[in-house]
């Protein structure tokens, strides 16, 4: 699915993740024969309480320069963006509309329907949907339609202004942790046509997605109150950053401290993420072959292993970039301990409409 709330040509293909906690910035470039080369990618920490765990932007400055800053560090300037927001804060629904209505008729039935399902906030809501596949012989078309409270929308295109970015594309998060996802397994023939998941890890939610032949079959997000586990793991090596320290200190100290962070992983994670599975088997009988894990929890050594022991279903940390070409000044092996945390930076910047 591609859902653009915003409706604008990109040379370069940059995504823009606005985290609870960190700006992540990648740029991509699509060769001619549409294959993919890094050109560049950056982490920037914000400021806290810069966005709430809503996903609401409280200080459009603090994100804007933030933006910027990881620009800066990427080294190449791209005027246009795709950005996300959290599932949470876009209300969507499936209607059926005649196969026979034009657009203008599906125009209005979307407006009625925003209409009848929220009387008192329909005028500051923005609205997009987009036609479900059909076989030909239904007789009615499924439209998906998807809602947000504009006032959420212009933080991001404040605070993308004010670092020089025009907006081109606000996605819903998992629907670019989704593509991602479609993207890799698409290049791994091993996969088939068997269910896959996508785990993504961030301070605030839990987020699952599952696809079978490159269709979304399950999302469920979750609460998570995980603001404090990176800044502990970055004490362990007397650090405030921990991204930094994963970069920065040598593999030797990282396996001698591997304990606290397992202790941290079991404390933390573990529980949790087993909750959140417990509540997924009893929902139905999707039976992902294999799930990937992303998200900033997902750079900390040893937490795949340990998820896929807990939730018994093989467990793969994520490296949305392994099937493309790299820029010379992106360094591949800080790439692969960073990587998972850029998978739904990576799928704003594989969106689609940056072709048009």
């Amino acid at each position: 699915m591609e859902w653009n709330f915003l409706k604008k040509k990109a040379n370069f293909r940059q995504g823009i993740e606005v985290g609870t906690d960190s700006i992540k910035l990648v740029v991509l470039s699509k060769r001619p024969d549409s294959r993919y080369t890094l050109e560049g990618l950056a982490i920037e920490p914000l400021p806290k309480k810069s966005i709430n765990t809503n996903g609401e932007i409280k200080n459009a400055i603090s994100v804007g320069e933030a933006i910027a800053k990881a620009s800066k560090k990427v080294g190449i300037k791209v005027n246009e963006a795709a950005t996300a927001i959290l599932a949470t804060s876009a209300v969507e629904k499936t209607i059926s509309i005649s196969k026979a209505s034009s657009d203008k008729d599906i125009d209005i039935l979307v407006q009625k329907e925003v209409e009848h399902n929220f009387p008192k906030i329909a005028s500051s809501l923005s609205i997009d949907y987009t036609k479900l596949p059909s076989k030909p012989e239904d007789q009615k078309q499924k439209i998906l339609l998807s809602a947000c409270r504009q006032s959420i929308l212009d933080g991001f295109i404040e605070s993308h202004s004010i670092a020089g970015v025009n907006l081109k594309i606000i996605d819903i998060d998992y629907y670019a942790q989704a593509r991602t996802l479609n993207f890799i397994t698409n290049n791994n023939k091993n996969n088939g046509s068997n269910p896959v998941g996508i785990l993504n890890l961030s301070s605030c939610l839990i987020s699952l997605v599952i696809i079978k032949n490159g269709t979304i079959i399950y999302h469920r997000d979750q609460a998570f109150d995980g603001e404090l586990i990176l800044e502990s793991c970055a004490e362990i090596f007397d650090s405030d950053d921990w991204f930094k320290s994963l970069i920065e200190i040598d593999k030797d100290t990282i396996k001698k401290n591997k304990p606290k962070l397992h202790q941290l992983i079991d404390t933390y994670i573990i529980p949790p993420v087993r909750q959140f599975f417990q509540f997924f088997e009893t929902g139905g009988n999707i039976d992902p072959s294999k799930i990937f894990l992303s998200g900033d929890y997902a750079t900390i050594p040893g937490v795949a292993r340990k998820v896929s022991n807990s939730i018994q279903v093989p467990v793969e940390t994520i490296n949305p970039f392994k099937e493309m070409t790299l820029n010379n000044k992106v360094s591949a092996e800080q790439l692969s301990l960073l990587s998972p945390a850029f998978a739904t930076c990576c799928g704003l910047a594989l969106h689609r409409m940056f072709d048009d």
